[in-house]
């Protein structure tokens, strides 16, 4: 199960999207969610593109597991389980040096009770998108492969199967060519 664990690649997008999703819900104002904010979530523009890289590498990874024709996507309760516990980690840790209690701060926070249930729904579409890579890459490599069972492919026949090539071989030797200048 060791090599399962990169398909947690796409955990990060999840709790960025559920993280954005969770804030807009909860403050559909521009200006309440501006004060919402605040300061405290400058790293979010980075940390979205690292989190879409991530993703589509943990996307490719299945890809090219497919090829090899394994069978490890993880389940829906697995990505929310892992989501939901980056996404409350990631929210504690906002608050860590501007709240005195910051599991509390966050607990009040409606945005993170938005973004905790919205995990659950990201988790199940990174599943689908997990599952139909797979699926995909499968059909497409299946039909490679059934197109090249149906070709009979045979093995090189050896020299010595055709007996004239082999008396034409024995009379010849293994001299260089012989050269005349005339």
């Amino acid at each position: 199960m060791a090599s399962s664990k990169n398909r947690l690649l796409v955990v990060p997008i999840g709790v960025i999207a559920g993280h954005g999703i969770g804030y807009r819900v909860a403050h559909p104002g521009t200006l309440d969610r501006a004060a919402s904010l605040g300061s405290s979530h400058d790293y979010l523009g980075p940390a979205a593109l690292v989190s879409v890289v991530a993703a589509v590498i943990g996307v490719a990874w299945v890809a090219f597991d497919a090829l090899r024709s394994r069978d490890r996507i993880p389940t829906t309760f697995v990505l929310a389980r892992w989501q939901a516990a980056a996404f409350l980690i990631l929210e504690v840790g906002e608050r860590i040096g501007t709240h005195d209690s910051p599991v509390a701060a966050a607990a009040s926070e409606r945005a993170v009770w938005v973004g905790l249930a919205v995990q659950v729904l990201l988790a199940y579409g990174a599943t689908r998108i997990l599952r139909t890579t797979k699926v995909v890459v499968e059909a497409i490599v299946g039909a490679e492969r059934s197109r090249s069972r149906r070709l009979p492919v045979r093995p090189p026949r050896r020299l010595e199967s055709f007996p004239a090539l082999r008396l034409a071989t024995m009379t010849l030797g293994r001299a260089p060519p012989r050269f005349s200048i005339a």
